[in-house]
């Protein structure tokens, strides 16, 4: 059935109705977007390259960063992935 899951996931992600980010930590406390699904790129009016690469403080406030950086702690504490 699944001959390349890779892009079955990356398809899915893309096609997700909800506006989605991928988020690579590369520094303390910073984090930056590897990736955006399609709804993303619609709900900011930016083109994925425009979004690829930035800090994801760019696009949310300080409260909301400060609560994004304690989940993604926990993420990775827990080895699990979390919808913030």
């Amino acid at each position: 059935f699944m001959t390349n899951p890779s892009s079955t996931y990356q398809t899915l992600f893309q096609k997700m109705p909800l506006p989605r980010f991928v988020i690579e930590a590369n520094a303390a406390d910073h984090y930056k977007i590897s990736d955006v699904n399609e709804m993303a790129v619609r709900y900011l009016g930016f083109s994925p390259a425009q979004l690829i690469g930035r800090p994801l403080s760019d696009f949310i406030d300080h409260d909301s960063m400060h609560h994004f950086a304690q989940s993604f702690e926990v993420c990775i504490k827990k080895k699990q992935a979390v919808s913030i």
